[in-house]
């Protein structure tokens, strides 16, 4: 069952730390899907940073500067 989060989209550059475990760079390779890291698409499930995020720092920010991705 797929859960119902808020999230931002949008093109990210990707980036693995060198020094990571070769499982976590195969793991993002298999996540990009032949993306170029470059300009990968992505998303950001703001829960996972604030549970409270729309009444919180998060929500302030996307208000004062992207009002039209809230409803």
């Amino acid at each position: 069952m797929k859960r119902k989060e808020m999230a931002l989209l949008g093109t990210a550059r990707l980036t693995v730390n060198p020094d990571a475990p070769a499982m976590v760079k195969t793991q993002v390779k298999q996540k990009l899907g032949g993306q170029d890291p470059e300009r990968a698409q992505t998303g950001v499930i703001l829960t996972h940073f604030d549970k409270e995020w729309e009444t919180g720092r998060i929500g302030q920010w996307i208000r004062a500067y992207r009002p039209d991705l809230l409803p």
